[in-house]
């Protein structure tokens, strides 16, 4: 199928733009969770995996399903890490399948446009409520 991949349920419901007339009866119901790397991951790759699920992990975006994924990216990441430290050739196919899988898990400035913003924690004023309060002391409304 061409075109744009469809947006994710969750995605929807989480930027406020889903509508119960369009969702799919068939959608797998999967709860935000953080994927456990694989006992054999090791290295550059493992690190990059502790570091995307750590970014990632407050966000809950990910689950136990995009664990092929990014467990995919990251032994890419790992081999690409290797070639530029020992001066071999790096293929154009990982860094094709490498862009591709970043996109798909919101790795890329682009594909995280299209992720949903962490909403402020309780503790956190937003620049508006600072307004609100400095115009309250000011006299104002």
């Amino acid at each position: 199928m061409a075109g744009r991949p469809r947006k994710p349920q969750g995605l929807k419901i989480l930027q406020g733009t889903n509508r119960k007339d369009r969702e799919r009866s068939t959608a797998v119901k999967v709860h935000p969770a953080s994927p456990r790397p694989p006992k054999w991951l090791e290295g550059e790759a493992l690190a990059e995996y502790r570091r995307i699920i750590r970014e990632f992990k407050s966000a809950g975006i990910l689950t136990p399903l995009d664990r092929g994924a990014l467990v995919t990216y990251v032994v890419l990441w790992g081999r690409f890490v290797e070639a530029s430290q020992t001066g071999t050739e790096i293929k154009a196919s990982w860094l094709a399948e490498m862009r591709r899988l970043g996109d798909s898990l919101g790795l890329s400035p682009a594909s995280r446009e299209k992720l949903p913003a962490k909403a402020a924690s309780p503790g956190q004023n937003s620049a508006w409520a600072d307004f609100e309060s400095s115009a309250a002391k000011a006299g104002g409304r």
